[in-house]
């Protein structure tokens, strides 16, 4: 479960996730949102917060990208 910085990061974050699954803001945009809704890890390096939640959740903007 993800833990969030606030209640009104939680909601920032969730309408902004939407938007990336929609493919309407970059995956660079969604790693900043990370980076300010997220709480920060409690154990270990913290850098690749982002990388793990987009893997735990299998979003990769290119994959939601279709030529």
């Amino acid at each position: 479960m993800k833990k969030y910085n606030s209640e009104a990061c939680e909601a920032i974050y969730e309408e902004v996730k939407a938007e990336f699954e929609a493919g309407l803001i970059s995956e660079a945009e969604m790693r900043e949102y990370d980076e300010l809704c997220l709480a920060p890890e409690t154990s270990g390096d913290n850098t690749a917060k982002a990388d793990i939640t987009h893997e735990t959740e299998n979003i990769k903007h290119s994959d939601l990208v279709t030529a």
